[in-house]
């Protein structure tokens, strides 16, 4: 978690730096999330000489909450925004080879800087960007069993990632839209699983190298003088795919299998509410 407080501190330093451009026009935003997380990875498992040993399927279903922040700099034309995002929630697991597990905590941040350009249209502006995101995702099983009492242990992934969008403002009547669709390429991730918690393992660590996802969120509301408040549903997609790096553990039936991260996709819904000032 230090890394996560380093990247708050250097997070609201850069906006006291930015906000102190007096001829620049500067917005704050924060906001509430509640959304849906579907996660689901199939894979086999492999002896040392690469035979096959089994066929599992992993399928988690949580409910998160998350408050959010952004700061967003515009000047002659230009932007430079940073986002950020705190999400905390409960999963239940089902595996076919573990059995199942509910209510196991989980927690996730995701935070990104983005920078582009404000073009005029008629009623509003369009905003094309590129940018540089982190996302860091912490799963708690330690001490915990499956209903085969099959041990469950912490995990913990770190992925870097570049989000390239676009996104729209305009207005009809009284009302602001501020639609954005954006795709997301990975460009490197960290999966540390902790197996050594459980009696008869090693612990695990796997880098991946390949990913893509995409992201949308349509939200609409009324600006006053002071403030603007907005709601809408969003979607985030994942699809990564299964690490490079192998390793061999030893189990507790005393074999030796391929450790990897599977190929695996998760997809989060549901709807965001924020206040922009």
């Amino acid at each position: 978690m230090k890394i996560y407080r380093y990247g708050l501190i250097v997070f609201y330093g850069a906006c006291i730096f930015m906000a102190s451009d007096a001829l620049a026009e500067n917005y704050f935003s924060l906001g509430v999330e509640g959304f849906k997380d579907h996660y689901n990875e199939k894979f086999q498992t492999v002896d040392l000489s690469g035979n096959p040993t089994g066929e599992f399927e992993v399928d988690t279903h949580s409910l998160f909450r998350s408050v959010t922040a952004s700061y967003e700099h515009d000047y002659n034309r230009y932007f430079t925004a940073l986002d950020g995002r705190y999400s905390s929630g409960t999963s239940d697991y089902k595996s076919g080879g573990s059995g199942t597990l509910n209510g196991d905590p989980e927690w996730e941040t995701d935070t990104r800087i983005r920078t582009g350009a404000i073009l005029s249209m008629s009623g509003g502006v369009i905003k094309p960007y590129i940018g540089l995101g982190w996302r860091y995702y912490f799963d708690d099983g330690k001490g915990r069993e499956t209903t085969t009492g099959a041990g469950a242990y912490n995990r913990q992934i770190s992925q870097i990632y570049i989000p390239v969008g676009l996104s729209d403002r305009f207005t009809y009547a009284n009302w602001i839209f501020t639609p954005l669709l954006e795709g997301d390429l990975l460009a490197w991730g960290r999966v540390a699983s902790r197996l050594g918690e459980v009696p008869g393992h090693s612990n695990v660590v796997n880098i991946q190298n390949a990913g893509t996802g995409f992201r949308a969120e349509f939200m609409m509301g009324q600006q006053y003088k002071d403030f603007t408040w907005e709601v809408g549903p969003f979607i985030r997609h994942w699809h990564i795919q299964r690490s490079d790096a192998l390793v061999t553990v030893n189990n507790s039936h005393g074999t030796f299998v391929s450790g990897f991260e599977p190929d695996n996709t998760r997809l989060q819904y549901g709807l965001a509410a924020k206040i922009t000032y």
